[in-house]
């Protein structure tokens, strides 16, 4: 029991399955997919669907893809403690863990801040993580909660809250600690900036000289891809702001990318969602399809449908005839890698791109546990912890 500290700091990502047997993956989609903020068909609906059809077969059909971002080995250990070395782990928890570890190392003893990390579907549950501090740290009277989401959804960061807030429902908790519950944190600039350098660090290992000199080239031939994950468009017509963060959160690195290398991006710039479910319109224009439709030649008259549909849906109209060739894909919207970066864009995506005709995708990786992230969050941290 620690009574020296006073502050604490919750960072929270979506969570995953505890390993990728088909009834972990199972058991994860079950908690996931029944929460009414990411699902809100009518129970009697849904539950059918999703129990009858869902969980017996898709649960089966995406551990294959599991397996091929799982990470495993004996050296993961020693930077995740809860490592389960027979299991091995997936990519988004050992960021999370990690990711928390580096944040502690940020405040020392005589600060009195404790940095603890969940998940919001998972064995690490916000209520089990929150009942262990409160348990080990008696004395807290500040509490920040942290979505690692930057920009703000019903279907992510509100999910969090709700947790967060049930657990402080019980009427035999008697000590509540003041509640800080980030809204969403796109507009940081250590945020905007590592980002930003992420993409051209990338850049600046597909080409070579200044970037004027190669503007032409990138041009002729370069699309840079900012992928946010999509949610139902019913969603956003009915009060979620995600959409609008995502645009202004693309804009934001746009204007500190130009900045930093002297050119205007317009031509070379895309913004596109990914990971739709189910059959209900989602935001547009999609990941997949507009892999699929870049490196098209307009010569045929399917082919000229598609890349005019993507010059509709994405507000450029070069794209109805460009021919693009490489592309360069950045997820803003996940902290972590996980299925939906590692599989669904470096492996399902690549293949889209180069069976249509690209030559090369380029993945720049998440945020991650990176010095840059770290930074970030600690500055996050660190507007409420100075209250």
């Amino acid at each position: 029991m620690d009574t020296t500290v006073d502050t604490a700091v919750l960072l929270v990502n979506l969570g995953s399955p505890e390993s990728t047997a088909p009834a972990d993956i199972g058991e994860f989609l079950r908690e996931f997919l029944s929460d009414k903020r990411v699902v809100d068909i009518t129970r009697w609906i849904w539950f059918p669907i999703l129990y009858c059809i869902i969980l017996p077969f898709r649960s089966r059909r995406i551990a294959k893809n599991y397996n091929k971002v799982w990470f495993r080995g004996a050296s993961l250990q020693s930077t995740v403690p809860q490592y389960n070395a027979k299991k091995g782990i997936s990519p988004l928890l050992y960021y999370l863990f990690s990711l928390g570890k580096q944040v502690q190392k940020r405040y020392s003893k005589e600060a009195r801040v404790n940095v603890v990390t969940a998940v919001r579907y998972g064995a690490r549950s916000v209520g089990k993580v929150l009942t262990e501090l409160h348990d080990s740290c008696p004395t807290i009277s500040k509490l920040i909660v942290i979505p690692l989401f930057p920009q703000y959804s019903s279907t992510t960061s509100a999910c969090i809250f709700d947790k967060v807030l049930e657990f402080y429902q019980n009427p035999f908790r008697r000590r509540i600690p003041s509640l800080f519950l980030i809204r969403e944190f796109y507009e940081n600039t250590k945020y905007i900036e590592a980002l930003g350098n992420s993409i051209l660090n990338k850049l600046k290992e597909m080409y070579t000289g200044s970037w004027n000199s190669v503007l032409n080239k990138m041009e002729a031939e370069l699309c840079i891809v900012f992928s946010f994950h999509s949610i139902p468009v019913r969603f956003a017509e009915t009060g979620d702001d995600y959409p609008l963060q995502c645009r202004r959160t693309t804009a934001l690195v746009q204007k500190y990318m130009e900045a930093e290398m002297g050119i205007s991006l317009d031509r070379i710039l895309l913004q596109v969602f990914q990971s739709r479910f189910g059959r209900e319109p989602w935001l547009e224009p999609f990941l997949s399809d507009t892999l699929e439709t870049l490196p098209l030649h307009p010569d045929t008259p399917a082919h000229r449908e598609k890349k005019e549909r993507l010059a509709h849906l994405s507000g450029k109209a070069e794209l109805a005839t460009r021919v693009v060739e490489k592309v360069l894909v950045v997820a803003p919207s996940f902290a972590a890698e996980c299925l939906e970066t590692l599989e669904e864009i470096c492996v399902s995506g690549e293949e889209e791109f180069l069976g249509a005709g690209g030559k090369q995708l380029v993945y720049v990786p998440c945020l991650n546990d990176s010095e840059s992230f770290v930074d970030t969050i600690a500055s996050v941290a660190d507007k409420y912890i100075n209250l």
